[in-house]
């Protein structure tokens, strides 16, 4: 609830020096594809890094280092 019941996983981002210009690609589920919040399916989203109903967790345990 309160804007943090919703979930994705981040594809990649684009973190530039400037913080306000940043983005994160994600793929999130039921939304719109025109960015609605109660949607019909699964779609990639672009969202900026200053978006504040970002939040997230980090799961190391699925990277690997060459």
């Amino acid at each position: 609830g309160y804007g943090k019941g919703h979930c994705g996983i981040v594809l990649g981002g684009d973190f530039t020096e400037d913080a306000g210009k940043g983005t994160l690609a994600t793929i999130e589920g039921n939304t719109y594809a025109s960015g609605g919040r109660d949607g019909d399916g699964v779609y990639q989203r672009t969202r900026k890094l200053t978006d504040p109903a970002l939040f997230g967790f980090v799961d190391y345990g699925i990277v690997s280092v060459a």
